[in-house]
């Protein structure tokens, strides 16, 4: 194996004294063939042992209740000390820990078999539970008893439908979930509401990112994803009789989810941008409209993020999304793309384009290689290209106040805005004493 040289000494260091082990995710995509993002040592040491090994290295006491130190090697390296776990009363960490040499037995309290693997320094593979062969097999497996594994720690339920995708995306091929394994996970996932939000949070980002949609198709067949976002739920199912589309709500988010680039935002902003569809159905001759599911949706994923602890800006960019992802791209004059930029900034108006074509693309079989028009996008650079200056208002509250012998008010606001929108129509108007001139015959008398 081509390791870093820090992290062979230190495993040279360690196993001088007692046997130690390259473990966990390193050891399993080491075997795929894949370059590990991070590494772990199990070693029947005690942590002020390690500590004592690692002698002119920099080491932090990560998690020392559980035998767990962090070694810059100057790469960070966790080493644990080989364990046996108690019961987890708390769903997360166990009561209580006892170390011990044996790394069989360390192994059996892992989550699954492609993670409880140990290499030893001398090069011997030891794998009590058939790791390597679910490796080879494209097998996610719980080690032992799934729902034993399960309610040790609920999250190991969303760990396991994201490696189907984590690992499609390494290897290139398909993984499954073992039968027992599978209907652990539908028969338990209700355990999850007890996983803290910022825990699951993670977890279905992590998902999100991945190219592959095999790990969020595992969450709607096993109805994980509904805990997690009850609001999705509905749009399982439910139709779309209208002839820009092919298959029903959730299909169809699914698809845009994996036409848009692997961002937190567009991938969040995907999955929810139709989540208002079932609440504004309509039927008129037999097709289905959605009239205002863009502004409904935007404050139904507002509450939906805010519940899963996202970041406040994040929260906002993809709220701005939701609200605007039925902006008429085709219709709209520059006015228009002018308001939207002054809406959602620079930045949002190319992750909306983005989100844009995704959506048309995710509506039916035929339209999958659709491009956004020329004339659009033509429209869209032209806008992102005029400096912030050009748009933003030469007055203000003050300025008005001050031309037109008003108080602060309502009645200061509602010219503002006029003033606004007559300047987006023709940005060269957006000078102090044009505007004032504009505004003096729209100012109310009795204010």
């Amino acid at each position: 194996m081509d390791l870093p040289e820090g992290l062979r000494r230190l495993w040279g260091l360690l196993n001088q004294r007692a046997p130690t082990y390259l473990v966990g995710g390193c050891l399993r995509d080491s075997l795929l063939g894949q370059t590990p993002q991070d590494y772990d040592l199990a070693t029947a040491l005690p942590p002020e042992q390690v500590t004592e090994a690692a002698a002119g290295l920099h080491v932090v006491p990560t998690g020392i209740r559980y035998g767990t130190v962090t070694v810059h090697t100057p790469l960070p390296v966790e080493v644990t000390t080989l364990r046996s776990d108690g019961r987890y009363s708390d769903r997360r960490h166990p009561d209580a820990v006892a170390f011990t040499d044996r790394v069989e037995a360390d192994l059996a309290r892992r989550d699954f078999t492609v993670n409880a693997m140990a290499l030893g320094y001398d090069g011997n593979l030891t794998d009590p539970f058939g790791g390597r062969r679910d490796l080879r097999a494209r097998v996610i497996r719980a080690v032992g008893d799934p729902a034993e594994r399960f309610l040790e720690d609920p999250l190991r339920i969303w760990r396991a439908v994201r490696f189907l995708s984590q690992l499609e995306d390494r290897t290139g091929r398909a993984w499954h979930l073992e039968g027992a394994t599978s209907a652990a996970i539908t028969r338990h996932r209700a355990e999850t509401c007890e996983v803290s939000e910022e825990r699951v949070r993670d977890e279905l980002l992590r998902l999100l990112m991945c190219r592959s949609r095999a790990g969020l198709a595992a969450a709607v067949e096993s109805r994980l994803l509904f805990i997690a976002i009850p609001e999705l739920a509905a749009l399982h199912g439910f139709a779309q009789r209208h002839p820009q589309h092919d298959s029903d709500v959730l299909v169809h988010t699914l698809r845009v989810v994996g036409e848009v680039e692997a961002t937190p935002v567009l991938r969040l902003a995907a999955l929810l941008h139709d989540v208002a569809k079932p609440e504004c159905v309509l039927w008129l001759d037999g097709v289905t409209h959605f009239y205002g599911h863009d502004r409904l949706g935007a404050k139904m994923a507002e509450g939906i993020l805010r519940r899963l602890r996202l970041p406040g800006e994040v929260v906002d960019r993809v709220v701005g999304l939701v609200s605007n992802h039925m902006f008429p791209w085709t219709e709209a004059g520059p006015k228009g793309y002018r308001r939207l930029r002054a809406e959602v900034g620079v930045d949002g108006l190319r992750e909306l384009v983005a989100l844009h074509v995704a959506d048309v693309r995710g509506s039916r079989a035929a339209v999958a290689r659709w491009e956004l028009p020329a004339a659009v996008a033509a429209r869209v650079e032209e806008v992102l290209a005029e400096p912030p200056e050009v748009i933003r208002l030469a007055v203000n509250g003050r300025d008005i106040m001050a031309a037109f012998g008003l108080q602060p008010g309502p009645e200061v606001g509602r010219l503002l805005a006029a003033a606004q929108e007559w300047v987006w129509e023709d940005p060269a108007r957006n000078e102090h004493q044009t505007i004032v001139e504009h505004l003096r015959p729209l100012v109310r008398e009795d204010v």
